[in-house]
């Protein structure tokens, strides 16, 4: 790990590949019950075909707008 990285929490013996729905995927084929969500950032689980469209979408528009300006869609919300 660089020593550039805050080293917030001791890293754990596994590398995941991909997600899909609730469960992660090890580079060494182990699945796992993801209990941690991404430390809160995935509730909605991984690769949901919903989400992932949304953001594939919003991002073909605009990635980001600071909250410094009007933002239609967020308005909306």
């Amino acid at each position: 790990v660089s020593s550039a990285l805050v080293q917030n929490y001791a890293r754990i013996d596994v590398a995941f590949e991909r997600g899909e729905g609730a469960y992660l995927f090890a580079d060494d084929g182990r699945r796992f019950l993801d209990f941690a969500s991404g430390i809160g950032v995935t509730c909605l689980g991984h690769a949901h075909p919903a989400v992932t469209k949304a953001l594939k979408d919003q991002a073909d528009r605009l990635w980001h707008v600071s909250n410094l300006y009007h933002i239609h869609s967020q308005a909306r919300l």
